[in-house]
């Protein structure tokens, strides 16, 4: 029988290549006694105009539960792992970021910016 963690918690940051976009993607696993898994995506997006500032606040923070079941595997690899693939860094640093930017400016909704992170997890090298 596969082991399985019951519960963990990691925080993943990744940049854009020029290092003016900064996502830190946290994945938090818990496991009731009953058995049900519950998993939960820390998202926070920070964004500054020079590499040389700090990136000070997020400007852009919200929790995103996992809804999709197949996504609970791949959650807990990159768990495991401690890193995400490359589709999965392009995405979070691209479409979910800009799904965020436009859920903080109004233009979308949560629950659409929380798909869009969760999908993260699907993009698999």
């Amino acid at each position: 029988m596969p082991s399985s963690l019951k519960s963990i918690s990691v925080d993943i940051e990744v940049q854009t290549t020029d290092r003016l976009r900064k996502v830190v993607f946290g994945l938090d696993k818990e496991t009731a006694d009953g058995g049900d898994v519950k998993w939960t995506i820390a998202f926070s997006l920070f964004e500054r105009e020079k590499k040389t500032d700090d990136f000070g606040e997020a400007l852009v923070k919200f929790d995103a539960v996992l809804v999709k079941t197949p996504n609970f595997e791949q959650a807990e690899t990159v768990a495991k792992k401690g890193k995400m693939s490359a589709p999965q860094v392009e995405h979070v640093l691209g479409t979910a970021a800009v799904t965020a930017k436009r859920f903080k400016d109004g233009k979308t909704t949560q629950e659409k910016a929380e798909a869009a992170v969760e999908r993260t997890l699907s993009k698999v090298s």
